[in-house]
């Protein structure tokens, strides 16, 4: 093993102790006299003396409920530095925080750890400080003010000066799931996903389908991000139709194995729903969506069939026109942040028929995110016309195909 793989293996194995709070884990890669240093005034700034501060810092960080998103790994001479995207909802208060974590070994353990933050006072308020944290303890020195934006820069680019070589984590690699969320689309609801799930649950997933909002975007990734908490195994998060931008946002969590679009988009960062659609003449189906007084669209009723799931029996159409969901108009103007599947591998099934999406748009879609892709002939509502080609695509995604 070379120099620089057994420091990427120690970052990993550290990244991975805080995934699944596995402080024995921790513990064998820390020397007993390490310090970590962190900035800012908050319970869990200053200088952590010593494996047990160290460990218990770690144990207050995750009880906030924190994701980690590895970004990049960067290797110096002394060490290594992982690049990573935190974030967290607790007690009504949001974290979203960039920061880089450099961890310097001497042998095979971290000896010192020094994080840089880019938001600092983000991260007071969030983890704000209690009259019996560890700045009581004696292993523990609270320090002076944060370091600012500008500060997080110079530290980053002087790890980066230090560095042999910059390694990216492969997203393309696959790992197997054995949960299952579905999210559904716009003028549905989870139930679009029924005759999907026992298909995948024939196939020994644990699938669960998402009730969302459609009352923004934001609402949407929440609800799915709460949902996605749930899962204690890698899980597949699939999305139909504008549900692909929910799992863009929401797909930015560790379990999060891998993201299935189906009839869907694939937005880029900072577009949304508008942008994309301009990009390819709209399809038939787009005249039958209305607007009501109270900014929700919803698909006329006599007009269902053909717009959304002409290969579907007419009686079946029926009963889903009467329960469709509205979708507020709002949520196809916002833009996304960073695409889940720009660090995770993609699968995209496209709908040769559908006249809501421009199937041509969503081969542009596929073929930008690097997307394994299959084509079915099948009207926009795939789920419900063609379950087996869409459940054995997500089965393929999730190694069990």
């Amino acid at each position: 093993m070379s120099d620089n793989d057994n420091k990427q293996q120690i970052a990993e194995t550290f990244l991975l102790g805080m995934r699944t709070h596995d402080w024995s884990v921790l513990r064998k890669l820390m020397t007993s006299d390490i310090v970590w240093t962190l900035p800012g005034h908050s319970r869990i700034s200053g200088e952590a003396r010593g494996i047990d501060a160290v460990i218990e810092r770690s144990r207050i960080i995750v009880s906030y409920g924190l994701t980690f998103d590895l970004k990049h790994i960067l290797f110096g001479f002394e060490g290594v530095a992982l690049f990573l995207h935190s974030t967290a909802t607790h007690e009504g208060k949001i974290l979203d925080e960039h920061l880089a974590t450099v961890c310097r070994l001497r042998g095979d353990r971290i000896c010192t750890i020094d994080t840089y933050l880019s938001d600092p006072e983000m991260v007071n308020v969030f983890f704000v400080k209690a009259p019996t944290d560890m700045d009581q303890r004696a292993d523990y020195t609270a320090p002076g003010a944060g370091m600012g934006r500008r500060a997080f820069g110079r530290s980053a680019i002087a790890v980066a000066a230090g560095a042999s070589l910059s390694r990216s984590i492969p997203g393309q690699q696959r790992s197997g799931a054995t949960n299952i969320v579905l999210v559904h689309g716009a003028f549905a609801d989870g139930s679009s996903w029924s005759k999907v799930i026992p298909l995948l649950e024939r196939k020994g997933f644990t699938v669960t389908a998402v009730q969302n909002p459609l009352t923004s975007l934001a609402d949407d990734v929440a609800t799915t991000r709460r949902l996605l908490e749930q899962q204690t195994q890698p899980t597949i998060l699939v999305g139909h139709s504008y549900a692909g931008f929910v799992i863009t946002e929401a797909g930015n969590v560790p379990n999060v194995t891998g993201l299935v679009y189906i009839s869907s988009y694939g937005p880029a960062e900072g577009e949304s729903h508008d942008d994309v659609v301009k990009r390819f003449a709209p399809p038939s189906g787009i005249s039958a969506i209305r607007l009501d007084e109270e900014g929700f669209l919803w698909i006329q009723r006599a007009k269902f069939h053909e717009a959304f799931v002409h290969d579907v029996d007419p009686a079946q159409a029926r009963i889903l026109a009467a329960v469709q969901k509205p979708v507020a108009k709002k949520c196809f103007g916002t833009q996304v942040g960073i695409p889940a599947w720009k660090a995770k591998p993609s699968w995209f099934l496209v709908s040769t028929e559908d006249r809501l999406v421009n199937p041509d748009l969503e081969r542009f879609m596929a073929k930008r995110m690097g997307a394994t892709t299959v084509e079915v002939r099948s009207s926009h509502a795939s789920p419900v016309a063609h379950p087996v080609q869409v459940a054995d695509l997500i089965a393929k995604a999730a190694n069990r195909g």
